[in-house]
């Protein structure tokens, strides 16, 4: 009897376990919950603003930053991840990516960063740059 639930533990216990390799990911958006642009920034110098994101699960993971410009000096950050196409058990606890946006003010005057979760507005902060 102990085998036999030896057995079946083994045997379950791999569809408890998330894909990480990109075979049978998904891009999906992350949940930006944190982020805090500096007030000023310096021409030709690095602006880094740092961000925190998650996602519901831990079959999440971080795949990359989206910066898109949809006007002069106004930029759209949407944080993207993987997670599994096909429905899985995940562990059921909040997973947590920090990132930043690095940015080369190429100007000065004045930046917005709108960031997003999905089509959702989170925050926009400005940024002077000098």
């Amino acid at each position: 009897m102990r085998y036999l639930l030896f057995a079946l533990i083994v045997a379950v216990l791999p569809g408890f376990q998330c894909n990480k390799d990109n075979d049978g990911l998904c891009v999906t958006n992350l949940s930006i919950i944190e982020t805090q642009a500096p007030a000023t920034g310096t021409t030709g110098t690095n602006l880094r603003i740092p961000l925190r994101c998650s996602g519901s699960d831990l079959c999440y993971s971080f795949s990359h930053l989206d910066l898109q410009v949809v006007a002069p000096r106004i930029y759209e950050v949407r944080t993207k991840g993987w997670y599994p196409c096909r429905p899985a058990i995940c562990a059921q606890a909040i997973y947590y990516a920090d990132t930043a946006v690095n940015f080369i003010p190429p100007a000065a005057g004045q930046y917005i960063f709108r960031f997003y979760n999905d089509q959702s507005l989170f925050k926009a902060d400005t940024v002077i740059v000098n």
